[in-house]
């Protein structure tokens, strides 16, 4: 493991990633995301990704998130975010792109009870200003009910997009 701190790994992200990744992530989203967020704000596309574009950026705007560092390991740039209530998340970048203006995670291991889970972040030109998204897919375990995790999911995404009207949104 290589830790990656502060704007060296967001450097070496888009270095890596700039051109477009091809990887086996651009299949995941074929279908109707399970839960999917957005929001809309009077601040350019770019602008908005380049402060919000970054893979460990979360801990700037989402409040329950406590830490996040990035690492560079033998499958690729992995980020390990603590939340406030001292939970952890594995997440392995699964494919960014500067240009389209979006990157795609899965998790590797977390508290979220479910399978499968990958997201996508990506922010889009829209009336002048910019869409900022946060869409996931995931599997469901039968004993588990998948209306609640949709809507605990839809309550963190609504979260951070709270938070990066805050940070990017007008003053």
């Amino acid at each position: 493991m290589k830790p990656i701190a502060g704007l060296g790994a967001a450097t070496l992200v888009c270095a890596v990633f700039a051109a477009g990744s091809t990887s086996a992530a651009d299949g995941l989203f074929s279908t109707e995301p399970d839960v999917e967020r957005s929001i809309v704000l009077p601040v350019a596309a770019d602008a908005a990704w380049e402060s919000l574009g970054l893979f460990c950026s979360l801990e700037d705007w989402q409040s329950l998130v406590a830490s996040c560092v990035v690492e560079e390991r033998a499958d690729g740039f992995v980020r390990i975010v603590v939340m406030t209530d001292n939970t952890v998340f594995v997440e392995r970048l699964e494919q960014f792109s500067n240009e389209d203006r979006v990157f795609a995670y899965s998790i590797l291991s977390g508290p979220l009870p479910v399978e499968n889970y990958r997201a996508r972040f990506s922010v889009d030109e829209e009336d002048g200003g910019s869409r900022i998204a946060i869409e996931a897919w995931y599997d469901v375990p039968p004993e588990i009910d998948g209306e609640e995790t949709a809507a605990a999911l839809a309550r963190l995404f609504d979260n951070g997009l709270a938070g990066m009207s805050d940070m990017v949104g007008p003053r």
